[in-house]
């Protein structure tokens, strides 16, 4: 499949504490701590259960100090660049070194004496040095746990994303020959050929457009909402020749923001709903409203209809339909959560579909 323009993916969730991670961690440091207690006891020559002690006591406000400044890189950092990380850490790093041996070396005097504690501030310099060394070999793991959970967040949804494309492109080479809408256009442009030759023209004209759209689309991971509106007006003005009067369709679309990206066929599978399950059951027809408005930098879509709608009966979330699964699930794996679709079934009647799209320009071809 040929790719005109690069998609931009949502960025991946925020990382969690989470008890596995605690576990881990404290697995980890607890391990070192057994692993170090041994050139202690030798070096000392203590008792290994007093080295693994002091470890323990050393460690242990490591350890618990790592989790605001894992919070500080990785939660509140999130997203932030590579840099910033790097100026942070230069400034915690060392800070956190000197903390953590001033809280050692306070409990170290309280539990074995100024004497012993005088012979631990002999060797100050070095065990900050350690800990901070500590410090950057725990951060560096830290730092590439992260990024294989990234890259792996990112190959995960570009596969899903690659399916959804092919199940698209499947999609609308089969809609390109689906019978019941090739014969009601067809039956149209047979109606009309006989008393009006120019229009006939006209919706032979539309029906090209509209298939050669579909074609090329199919190829594309995203085109301009410009196109995408262009291309249900052709849809639209070929259902009108059927529906006639009982269709009125109202476009309300602000000039600002139609160059943005979206995935190829996202509006049509809005309007189509709206025009089979709202305007067609009902025997007076009905409007269908196309909204695009600009709202605190992002484009909002939304496609009303005042037909039949549910009855008074809530629509149970985006999942009211194939072609609206398949939208909202195109729409969430381009642009996140945030672009989600949502559909609305008032009381009063009718029904309402639509979404939010952060609006970026597309890319130079």
């Amino acid at each position: 499949m040929t790719n005109d323009h690069q998609v931009e993916l949502s960025a991946p969730p925020k990382p969690r504490i989470t008890r596995r991670g605690i576990l881990l961690a404290a697995c980890g440091w607890l391990i070192f701590s057994l692993a170090s207690a041994f050139p202690v006891k030798i070096s000392s020559h203590i008792p290994f259960l007093w080295a693994f002690d002091g470890q323990i006591m050393n460690h242990l406000p490591m350890a618990l100090l790592s989790v605001p400044v894992w919070f500080i890189i990785f939660r509140w950092m999130a997203g932030a660049r590579w840099w910033w990380h790097a100026i942070v850490h230069a400034i915690v790093g060392p800070a956190y070194a000197a903390v953590t041996f001033a809280i050692f070396s306070f409990w170290f005097r309280l539990v074995a004496g100024p004497q012993a504690a005088d012979m631990v501030m002999q060797q100050s310099l070095w065990i900050i040095q350690w800990n901070f060394l500590l410090y950057i070999i725990q951060f560096a793991i830290y730092h590439v746990a992260e990024t294989t959970r990234r890259l792996r967040f990112k190959e995960r949804q570009m596969l899903e994303l690659l399916a959804l494309s092919r199940e698209q492109e499947l999609a609308t080479l089969k809609s390109q020959i689906n019978p019941h809408f090739l014969f009601n256009t067809l039956n149209s442009i047979s109606a009309m050929a006989s008393h009006d030759p120019e229009e006939t023209r006209t919706m032979i004209t539309q029906l090209g457009d509209l298939l050669r759209y579909s074609t090329d689309a199919s190829r594309k991971d995203v085109v301009s909402l410009r196109e995408e509106i262009a291309f249900v007006k052709s849809y639209v003005a070929l259902e009108a020749k059927r529906l006639g009067d009982r269709l009125r369709i109202v476009y309300e679309i602000c000039d600002e923001g139609l160059d943005v990206d979206v995935p190829p066929i996202v509006l049509q599978p809005l309007v189509e709903n709206a025009l089979k399950h709202g305007i067609e059951p009902g025997e007076e027809g009905g409007e269908v409203v196309l909204s695009i408005t600009r709202e605190q930098g992002r484009i909002c879509v939304r496609v009303k209809d005042t037909g039949v709608g549910f009855n008074g009966v809530p629509a149970a979330g985006a999942g009211s339909g194939i072609g609206l699964k398949n939208t909202d699930a195109r729409l969430r794996k381009t642009f996140g959560d945030e672009s989600a679709l949502w559909t609305e079934a008032p009381a009063s009647g009718g029904f309402e579909a639509g979404f939010s799209l952060p609006e970026r320009k597309r890319a130079e071809q």
